[in-house]
């Protein structure tokens, strides 16, 4: 499932770079509203001398003092304007950033509602495709049925079987056509929920809807993630037990054997307990590891007598037993 998201998360990522430009752009600013700062403070201390003098009786250099007070008054002032530039700067980038933000939500709502508007006009063209399919199809048997009588022209039946075989080529086409635009809908639907917010419970149901429909890795992933976006939720110990269910589906029997011991140890009070305790002793089972199997199912029927768990348990347990006595059989 790519991600739908990257559209929106390509754009954060250009806004990003955009605010980290500004900030180097804002440091060069301060490093060389410094280097103003000290000739400034130069031009006042040469300033300063040429007032007072070196001592009494010495001239005073009137055109040079005057020249020097208005590069002071220049530099104060291109001072003030670069503050005043670097105060703006940061308020100007996040406004920038906001903007574009909204600016993102706002072309997502766009192309959903340009791609809903193109798939009903597309089902609007398949119910008229369909109509002209069943009129050619009521043409067609029509003239087999008069074609002794009439004499129609084997020409015309082969121009309606073709125009039976396009239409029925252009309704495939649109029926794909369709299926591809409720899949973008679907995917720019999660961005734009990204956007806004995860939540547990749909988070869940999506894993269940992708186990259900044994998409395995994409199930696997989506229960990950759940799990580490919703550590402490009342329902993180059943992601944990459903990826074991993945890998006993799978047929991997050593790492569903992990996977269900995690739910035991990790949610020791969790109501997935006697299930993963189960499927545990199921899957040393599947390995041939018939003592360690028999010893699990045990376990189950004892701490929890009443379960649907301890009930498969005990049929196990029976089976198990009926193999050891045919084998012993056998081998007398």
């Amino acid at each position: 499932m790519t991600n739908k998201k990257t559209v929106v998360r390509d754009s954060w990522f250009d806004l990003r770079l955009t605010i980290h430009d500004s900030l180097i752009h804002n440091s060069q600013i301060k490093k060389h509203l410094k280097g103003f700062n000290v000739r400034l403070l130069a031009i006042c201390l040469l300033t300063s001398i040429v007032s007072y003098g070196c001592g009494p009786g010495f001239p005073i250099m009137t055109a040079a003092q005057e020249q020097m007070e208005l590069d002071v008054a220049s530099l104060k002032k291109r001072t003030s304007s670069l503050e005043e530039e670097i105060r703006k700067g940061g308020v100007h980038q996040l406004e920038e950033l906001d903007f574009e933000i909204k600016k993102s939500k706002a072309e997502l709502n766009v192309d959903i509602d340009r791609i809903r508007e193109e798939m009903a006009s597309l089902r609007g063209g398949i119910e008229v495709a369909r109509h002209e399919l069943e009129l050619s199809r009521e043409s067609l048997a029509t003239l087999e049925m008069k074609i002794d009588e009439e004499k129609i022209s084997t020409t015309i039946i082969k121009s309606l079987q073709k125009r039976t075989t396009d239409t029925e080529a252009r309704i495939s086409s649109m029926d794909s056509r369709l299926i591809e635009l409720e899949r973008k809908v679907v995917l720019k639907t999660s961005v734009k929920e990204d956007i806004a917010s995860k939540k547990p419970d749909p988070l869940y149901n999506k894993s269940l809807l992708l186990l259900k429909d044994r998409d395995y890795e994409n199930a696997l992933n989506s229960f990950k993630e759940f799990i580490e976006l919703f550590p402490d939720h009342e329902l993180t110990d059943n992601a944990q037990y459903w990826i074991g269910e993945i890998f006993y589906a799978k047929g991997d029997w050593e790492r569903a054997i992990l996977e269900f011991d995690d739910v035991i140890k990790k949610y020791p009070k969790g109501d997935k307990i006697p299930a993963a305790l189960l499927k545990e002793g199921l899957s040393f089972s599947r390995l041939g590891a018939k003592k360690e199997s028999r010893l699990i199912l045990t376990r189950v029927i004892e701490n929890y007598p009443k379960s649907n768990e301890a009930d498969i348990a005990k049929k196990k347990l029976d089976n198990l037993d009926k193999t050891v006595k045919q084998k012993g059989k056998k081998s007398n």
